[in-house]
């Protein structure tokens, strides 16, 4: 350890900078001692050199990474002249601390505007702005916002970015690149975000949903989203190699989906940077090693298991998760290869964050509670961090796949945590806090910037102005459509194909 005394020498003395040979090292100017090593490593910037005498001076406290522990809400900053929510007292707090102002609300237009592609992908009609710019009450913005989130086309917005987060797609994504019948889990999600599920249910349905007491079809169906990987169809694949890369693949996936973290670095070796090692790595993978696989590889015409039959259209197959009776046994791969098994594992959790909740087995029914069983440090502030990155344009941290030890400071720390167990608290509805987040005044800035705001806070990470986005390429189409009456209403069912000549697909696969 740092603070141990090797051969009357440590290499921190908390509070004593002038003792520590930590400090006489980055300062010193023999090449035979400075650390780190001319040619071993990047020198440290002369306020580098300073941040590590200061610390030490100031008793050398270290906490662990802020990402992995448990959040508490902050204290609330007194209220000012200026918000009208919560998320508005710590905004402006950090703006008044920084010599800024918040900046004007935006234009009747241009704030429905915003809300509306936000909240619904679409822009708002000529009769909907002629409608709010006509009512003239205290709560006509508030009324548009119930509106919106009300609306079916909610599901279908908020939909995009769990599908890309999910790996979605209509075909297998390798070189033949077969057909996938994997709509009917989609239009689960859309269902879900409609009906409001509760985030810790959707999560838990997905994940685990067949393992669940007499599950509803429904929620065998959820449980599509981890076979949403890409599937190999070529002649010489070998069943095994690709097994394991789908099981790796839902580990990963898992990972960067509901923890922000790149649980995937440690596939081949202990992680570089988190406290993960490689162990831990395959023990999460032992979750997933257990499931039915029968079908998945080298399966030219999709007609894989397992597989349940979609009650609306029975000809229709989804891809689900199913347990196998005998589970199989999981072992730590040298280097990540299929064909290089190691030591076996049981299924566990990373020791760096909390155990199991008790009376939980350690089974993926287990681990898809424990992500949303209110204690877990990851999975609220994530989830609260990439809604905000959907409305403001930037999330509360920036890297918004990575809470690892290498993510970004919170631009608002207290404000992340504050929302992160405010959600958890109050039942993980997704709809309470988008409405939080859109009838905040922050939101509702003007996105116009002056001189002293483009000094002070260029990229706007402290949001002195509103937020102005560009389209996503889905909106841009969309609203080309909904402007030229050409958009079609119809909500799911299989998804729409750009226009391709007939048969242009079976000459390409045979040519193939």
């Amino acid at each position: 350890m740092a603070l141990a005394a090797r051969e009357g020498v440590r290499a921190i003395v908390p509070g004593e900078p002038e003792r520590s040979a930590l400090v006489r090292r980055i300062f010193s100017g023999d090449e035979d001692e400075v650390m780190p090593p001319p040619g071993k490593g990047d020198a440290l910037a002369p306020d580098e050199k300073k941040i590590l005498r200061e610390w030490i001076a100031e008793g050398a406290v270290y906490r662990g990474h802020w990402a992995f522990q448990r959040p508490e809400k902050a204290a609330v900053p007194v209220r000012g002249s200026w918000g009208r929510n919560t998320i508005d007292r710590f905004i402006h707090a950090r703006l008044v601390k920084a010599g800024l102002e918040p900046q004007g609300e935006a234009s009747r237009g241009e704030l429905l505007r915003r809300v509306t592609l936000d909240l619904t992908g679409l822009p708002p009609t000529i009769e909907e702005l002629d409608s709010f710019l006509a009512d003239k009450s205290p709560a006509a913005y508030e009324k548009v916002v119930d509106a919106l989130l009300a609306s079916p086309r909610f599901g279908e917005r908020l939909a995009m970015w769990w599908l890309d987060g999910a790996r979605y797609g209509d075909s297998h994504g390798y070189d033949n690149d077969l057909e996938n019948s994997q709509w009917p889990w989609r239009d689960w999600v859309i269902r879900s975000f409609n009906a409001n599920k509760p985030y810790d249910q959707f999560t838990i349905e997905q994940l685990a949903g067949d393992l669940l007491e007499e599950p509803t079809n429904a929620q065998v169906i959820a449980t599509g989203f981890n076979r949403n990987h890409r599937i190999n169809t070529e002649g010489g694949a070998i069943d095994e190699e690709w097994r394991t890369e789908y099981v790796i693949d839902r580990v990963e996936t898992m990972g960067t989906v509901w923890m922000g973290l790149s649980l995937g670095c440690a596939r081949c070796h202990e992680h570089k940077y988190d406290p993960l090692s490689q162990k831990e790595f395959y023990a999460l993978f032992a979750f997933f090693n257990h499931l039915d696989e029968k079908g998945f590889i080298n399966n030219l015409r999709g007609s894989a298991e397992p597989r349940i039959p979609y009650k609306v259209n029975p000809k229709v197959q989804v891809m689900i998760m199913r347990e196998m009776k005998k589970p199989r046994k999981t072992r730590v791969l040298e280097g990540g290869q299929y064909d290089a098994p190691g030591e076996e594992v049981a299924a566990g959790l990373p020791a760096f964050l909390p155990p199991l909740p008790e009376g939980e087995e350690m089974s993926r029914l287990g681990l898809a509670r424990w992500l949303v069983d209110g204690r877990h440090p990851l999975t609220a502030r994530v989830l609260v961090n990439r809604l905000w990155e959907q409305l403001f344009g930037t999330g509360i941290v920036r890297s918004v796949e990575n809470f690892g030890i290498q993510a970004e400071w919170p631009s608002h720390p207290g404000l992340l945590d504050w929302l992160a167990v405010d959600f958890a608290e109050n039942g993980w509805n997704l709809k309470r806090l988008i409405r939080m987040f859109v009838l905040s005044s922050a939101y509702r800035q003007s996105h116009l910037v002056d001189e002293k705001r483009l000094k002070l806070d260029p990229a706007n990470r402290l949001l002195a102005r509103g937020p102005r986005l560009r389209l996503q390429a889905e909106m841009v189409r969309d609203q080309a459509l909904a402007l030229s009456g050409l958009l079609v209403e119809q909500l799911g069912g299989p998804s729409v194909m750009p226009y391709q000549p007939a048969g242009i697909w079976e000459d390409v696969e045979r040519g193939g």
